[in-house]
């Protein structure tokens, strides 16, 4: 079987923040685009339409639309599907507020459910954060984060050092 694409192992230095942004993939959605990541301008991209994964690489790697076909603790394999990068969401235009946001410092170690509740309470009472998707965030990184808040119903911005990750806000 003759496939094109990447394999990535344990020792790589892009292998933690590929299987992050792996997280963001839509795994329960017919859309075929979600179920994929990008590889565009140096950065692995991901989303399932209600969160975005974006993630700087260490190395360069040929720009198109990659699935993924193993992921687990000692490898990655991402097989090339597509180099026209027009078919996935434009996730540079990513709406925000041209205001300047509240920021929330995120300092290790980690509580997830207390960095939940700290964003929560800066939110409009009728929206709410996926938990899960907080979780997930930030758990999978020993970095420092720094939590946006641009409109108080907006999406949430959280940046580390290689890293950003977009959560849409529910909402109840």
């Amino acid at each position: 079987m003759n496939i094109t694409g990447i394999e990535i192992l344990k020792k790589e230095p892009d292998f933690l923040g590929i299987k992050w942004v792996l997280k963001a993939v839509g795994k329960k959605t017919n859309r075929f685009l979600l179920q994929n990541i990008i590889f565009d301008s140096g950065k692995w991209v991901a989303t399932d339409g209600t969160r975005v994964h974006i993630y700087e690489s260490h190395e360069s790697f040929k720009e198109g639309l990659y699935k993924s076909i193993v992921s687990n603790n000692g490898k990655i394999v991402l097989k090339f599907v597509s180099d026209d990068l027009h078919k996935y969401p434009e996730w540079r235009n990513i709406p925000s507020s041209s205001k300047t946001p509240l920021e929330l410092k995120v300092d290790w170690p980690l509580y997830p459910s207390v960095v939940y509740s700290n964003i929560i309470r800066c939110l409009e009472v009728s929206v709410t954060l996926n938990f899960q998707f907080v979780d997930d965030l930030l758990r999978s990184s020993f970095n420092e984060w720094t939590a946006y808040i641009y409109n108080k119903a907006d999406a949430v911005w959280f940046v580390s050092e290689r890293k950003i990750g977009i959560i849409m806000p529910m909402h109840c």
